[in-house]
């Protein structure tokens, strides 16, 4: 459902005087990058909708489903994420075709929400398999700024003058 409602927005959007309407971006983050992961597959056809490139921070990567990708896509993740486990964005990557329009970065001493000011803390959360579990969450400021400026610049080269 929620890949309906990023077709929805961008429906939306295009209709809005402002905006660059062949000119889209996504960004999400957790459960929000498993969104885009999902949404940026070629069954998909976002490009028909506006969509130039996307953005997941620490996204769950299924590289059985996730590998036939058409959108440009930026990864981001913590190289010790044990909540969207990084290993598995490592497999997607090499299962990709050159072509494939995907960068992915990893941030070593990196955990999930690295991009948060908070320190390092567990939490309790569904995981990988299954199961309730513990996993470490906080934020990385030098990841977090890298982070922040690959954004930045990522979305000035796929949305050229639309970008912020």
């Amino acid at each position: 459902m929620r890949i309906s409602d990023i077709y929805g927005t961008a429906e939306y959007l295009r209709k809005r005087p402002y905006v660059a309407k062949d000119q889209l971006g996504l960004l999400g983050f957790s459960h929000g990058a498993w969104t885009i992961m999902k949404a940026v597959q070629v069954k998909y056809q976002l490009k028909l909708f506006g969509v130039r490139g996307a953005v997941a921070y620490y996204p769950y990567c299924n590289p059985k489903l996730d590998d036939k990708i058409n959108v440009p896509l930026l990864v981001l993740i913590g190289e010790d994420d044990d909540w969207t486990p990084a290993p598995l964005c490592r497999e997607l990557q090499a299962a990709l075709s050159k072509v494939t329009p995907v960068e992915m970065i990893f941030y070593p001493g990196a955990h999930h929400a690295f991009d948060r000011s908070q320190g390092i803390t567990e939490i309790s959360g569904w995981s990988v398999g299954g199961g309730l579990m513990k996993h470490k969450i906080g934020g990385n400021a030098k990841a977090a700024e890298d982070s922040f400026k690959r954004t930045r610049e990522y979305f000035a080269r796929m949305l050229g003058d639309a970008a912020p």
